[in-house]
């Protein structure tokens, strides 16, 4: 298995770096990450926020375009689950994370990819014989 939390938006060529990471795996293996989803109000306020600085790190491709990606590097997906929608900092000990916590279960914001701030993925190796 592979876990890669929070960084392919860094990598600037995902076909490369999504080739390597299959061949790295065995035949049954797992690759688990995140992708920050460019749809999302989250990612627009990075956006923002960087292009203030006058420098933007990121690399960003659209959901349906990504999932094409991940199959043309020999992945299939096996769960994705949408995650991060609180509009607190990850670290914040806030009384309100509970709270968004519960409405997140509630409405299962967990499937609404189009909007999700980040999406986890499990992928696997799909194997040529």
């Amino acid at each position: 298995m592979i876990l890669c939390i929070e960084a392919t938006g860094y990598f600037q060529d995902w076909d490369v770096f999504f080739s390597k990471v299959n061949s790295m795996l065995s035949d049954d293996g797992r690759f688990i990450f995140t992708y920050s989803n460019p749809d999302s109000w989250r990612f627009f306020l990075r956006k923002i926020k960087h292009w203030r600085k006058g420098y933007y790190p990121y690399k960003e491709m659209k959901l349906d375009e990504f999932k094409v990606l991940l199959g043309r590097c020999n992945f299939e997906i096996d769960s994705m689950e949408g995650l991060n929608w609180i509009p607190l900092s990850l670290g914040s000990n806030s009384i309100l994370v509970s709270f968004f916590e519960k409405t997140e279960q509630l409405f299962r914001l967990k499937k609404w990819y189009s909007q999700s701030p980040w999406i986890l993925f499990s992928v696997r190796k799909i194997v040529h014989r």
